[in-house]
Parts: C-alpha cells; structure tokens; sequence
C-alpha cells in the first residue's frame, strides 16, 4: 500500500500547527507529539535543485517533541504502556521514543 507522502506532510504539519503549545490538554498535547513524530518522519534534513538548496532544522522538531513528552508526564499523561497496566485492557498503541532520532 503505497503512502502519498506530500498529503502525509501536509497532515502532519497541519496537527502540528492546531496542537501548537500552550496545551489546554493530555490529547492535545498527545496530538502535538504524533505530528512531531511524523514530521520527524517525513520532513528531510535538505532538499535542492540546480538553483538551490535548503535545509531543515529537524533537531528543533525533536527538542519540541521532549518538551511536550515532559508536559504529558508531568501533567498525568503518562506512557501508553502504563496506561494499560492500569487497565485491564491490552494496549494497541505502541509509542517509540524519538530522542536521539537524527544526529
């Protein structure tokens, strides 16, 4: 199943926008972690043509990412994991921790 990647970004980048801190709440900063996550994905270090090239500062997306893990801890969010420990519930959502993602 093939992904269209440039609707991907444009997704991504939208949620990231919406779910902008400050956060009202867990969801929202939740929300605002995924789009990191997936802007970390999908948005390359450098892109260019014969005219020029640019670079992305992804190490600025990846620090945002920590901040709102920090948030999300501090304000009872907690990890999918223990949230289903607390649950009798299996846990369907697994989150893989970024840091140190791109060097």
């Amino acid at each position: 199943m093939a992904i269209d990647a440039a609707a991907a970004l444009e997704t991504a980048q939208q949620a990231y926008l919406d779910n902008a801190p400050p956060f009202a709440s867990i969801t929202q900063c939740e929300n605002y972690i995924r789009a990191c996550a997936q802007l970390l994905m999908l948005v390359p270090t450098t892109s260019g043509s014969r005219e020029g090239n640019v670079g992305f500062d992804v190490q600025l997306i990846s620090k945002q990412h920590d901040k709102a893990e920090e948030w999300r801890q501090a304000n009872g969010g907690g990890s999918a994991a223990g949230t289903a420990a607390n649950s009798n519930q299996p846990s369907r959502i697994v989150r893989a921790s970024l840091r140190n993602f791109r060097d």
